[in-house]
């Protein structure tokens, strides 16, 4: 038999506690979790959160271990890589995890273990963290066709027209001209 039990928990860490789920094979429990990030994570985007992270995570026992598959949602401000305007990204992005005690072998699933503590907490911070900063575009862009900064004079090409003056070209690359 399959019982599902939902719980919500806010303002806790990204912790939950599965010692209930633990003591029943092949059941599984849900767990909805929003937690106010550090900006510190972003800081190297130059970006900041501007909603709390949102967690949905439903937990499986399989009798050996503890599966975990969710989605982690929250709005982050980015910096747009062309013309340097805020952007309000949204983060809907999977998270897989695996829990088992420490003194456990498995090693396959070493890349989403995280530790069951004696007492039934596991925390989901650190790969809430890395499914969050995996989501983030390399280069953030306010649109797909965003036209930047002119390198010249620095106005934003999106909003005006640059007024920087057409140099001449150099006539030994003028066929080069004539390709377009």
């Amino acid at each position: 038999m399959n019982i599902i039990k939902l719980y919500f928990l806010w303002g806790v860490g990204m912790v939950i506690n599965v010692a209930d789920l633990k003591l029943h094979p092949r059941t599984s429990q849900e767990f909805r979790l929003q937690e106010n990030f550090s900006d510190e994570l972003l800081a190297h985007l130059n970006g900041h959160f501007l909603e709390p992270v949102k967690v949905t995570i439903k937990f499986e026992n399989t009798g050996r271990i503890l599966v975990g598959q969710g989605m982690v949602h929250t709005v982050i401000n980015l910096i747009c890589s062309r013309c340097l305007k805020d952007i309000a990204h949204q983060v809907n992005t999977p998270i897989n995890v695996v829990a088992a005690s420490p003194d456990e072998d498995h090693t396959e699933a070493e890349e989403y273990l995280l530790e069951l503590r004696d007492n039934g907490d596991v925390d989901l911070s650190s790969s809430v963290e890395e499914a969050i900063l995996f989501s983030l575009p390399l280069n953030p862009l306010c649109k797909d066709d965003c036209l930047g900064l002119c390198s010249g004079c620095g106005v934003d090409l999106n909003t005006r027209k640059c007024r920087c003056e057409q140099q001449e070209i150099d006539p030994r690359w003028q066929k080069l001209n004539e390709l377009k």
